[in-house]
């Protein structure tokens, strides 16, 4: 694969990166503190971001700092969630066996979680990922299960985790009486430029790639979101990998939606002296996907220029 022609040793910017190697940006840190808080204080939280911002990436890191006999994280993350499957889900993940009324399972799981934490101080973390997607009446059913010991006791953390617009959603009479139960808030922005260069070296270090000393002039590079998809990150390197192909790359490049409404746009491509050729490379690549991604995302189509000096 072209992994072994540039030098890596595995495929940069998957998401199969080990929670031990994900980049401890300032944001996630953030985040990942509140949520540990939320865990011991048995709290109710909200985690937005836009997409590829990270959300689920901090649940996955929180969970591997858990104690997991103590802190079990129930996961769930489902289009179309209703009752019956939460608490199916809910008692599956618990070692529960669940019955064929919705009102059996619900109070199966509530007895479990109530036994767990009575018995046993547990302090179990529900997470409920895509919660922007949430009908009405989920929403409702979740108001619902944090109400315990006629709504004077927390025996459970629980984390609703989505785009933006779930914000915007509780904000409505409506959901008020969700809102107010929500003792943590947090929204994951885009990461600053300096911060986006300390992300795209980290993984290419994860990768086996030593980070070049030399990239200049990255403004192109602010306020992005830290996702680089596996198909974007690795996109360009693969013509030059091929057989018969030119090992250098073309100075402009159009995304995947580019080439269908047939417009261009001149990138820019960052100065890479000093570095490897394969490193450099495949960096000035990474890096041209990684820009393409945070334009297309923002809907701003502007021209870079390549002028490197």
């Amino acid at each position: 694969m072209f992994e072994t022609y540039y030098g890596f040793t595995q495929t940069p910017f998957t998401r199969a990166v080990a929670p031990a190697a994900l980049f401890g940006c300032e944001q996630h840190q953030e985040l990942l503190a509140r949520l540990r808080y939320l865990v011991q204080s048995r709290g109710f939280g909200l985690v937005t971001g836009e997409v590829g911002s990270g959300k689920s990436t901090a649940v996955r890191a929180l969970a591997a700092t858990l104690d997991a006999a103590r802190s079990p994280v129930l996961y769930i993350s489902q289009s179309g969630l209703t009752p019956r499957n939460l608490y199916r889900d809910l008692g599956l993940q618990l070692g529960l066996s669940p019955g064929f009324y919705t009102a059996d399972t619900r109070r199966a799981v509530t007895q479990a979680i109530w036994d767990a934490h009575a018995g046993h101080d547990r302090r179990p973390l529900i997470v409920i990922d895509e919660a922007h997607l949430l009908s009405p009446a989920m929403l409702e059913e979740i108001r619902f299960l944090t109400n315990f010991g006629m709504d004077s006791a927390s025996p459970m953390a629980l984390c609703l985790v989505g785009q933006p617009e779930l914000r915007a959603r509780l904000r409505l009479r409506a959901f008020e009486a969700i809102s107010q139960r929500v003792t943590l808030r947090f929204h994951l922005g885009g990461l600053p430029e300096a911060e986006t260069k300390a992300y795209i070296g980290h993984h290419l270090k994860v990768a086996g790639v030593a980070h070049p000393s030399s990239l200049t002039r990255p403004s192109a590079l602010s306020t992005s979101s830290p996702r680089v998809s596996p198909a974007g990150s690795t996109t360009w390197p693969r013509p030059a990998y091929l057989p018969g192909s030119s090992s250098k790359r073309p100075s402009s490049m159009r995304s995947p939606q580019e080439r269908l409404s047939g417009s261009s746009r001149t990138i820019w491509v960052p100065d890479m002296a000093g570095a490897g050729d394969g490193e450099g490379e495949a960096l000035g690549g990474l890096l041209t996907a990684f820009r393409r991604s945070r334009y297309l995302s923002r809907g701003r189509p502007k021209s870079v220029s390549n002028d490197t000096s």
